[in-house]
């Protein structure tokens, strides 16, 4: 599974950002946008994680396609990842400790497709195996540790 074929639309995304806004920075959810504009089916993975340089917690949007390739238009934010790479690659540049998958509607006003939402449903569980929760439960846990 290359992740390499969705090279070029993660670059053309990117270029856009800068062209019409000076910068990626904070433009996650318009290339978001961009992405399910050019077509890509997929979902939109809201990732919570300590940041490299600072003392609190970052959060980031990737896209997921359906066959597990990260497409990430705006990174290079938060550290050194690549604009594509495969799924079981997202620890080793950002580190998620929580995650949330908003819905497909809040970008752009549809619903998710059968198999969106069949990859939907398999992102929780995979990623919950590499040891990323749902923000809700990680909240859950982080409420149960620290506040009594």
């Amino acid at each position: 599974m290359s992740c390499e074929k969705y090279l070029k639309i993660a670059q053309e995304v990117r270029e856009e950002l800068i062209k019409k806004y000076g910068t990626v920075r904070g433009k996650c959810q318009l290339a978001i946008q961009l992405l399910y504009k050019k077509g890509l089916r997929g979902v939109p993975l809201s990732i919570y994680f300590k940041h490299p340089s600072r003392r609190e917690w970052s959060s980031h949007l990737v896209f997921v396609t359906v066959d597990l390739c990260v497409i990430d238009p705006t990174a290079g934010q938060y550290g050194y990842a690549p604009l594509v790479y495969p799924l079981e690659d997202i620890k080793k540049y950002y580190n998620p400790i929580a995650f949330d998958i908003p819905p497909k509607s809040f970008f752009i006003g549809k619903p998710y497709t059968i198999a969106e939402d069949r990859l939907r449903d398999y992102l929780y569980m995979k990623l919950q195996e590499m040891g990323t929760y749902p923000k809700e439960k990680y909240q859950e846990l982080w409420e149960r540790r620290y506040i009594k």
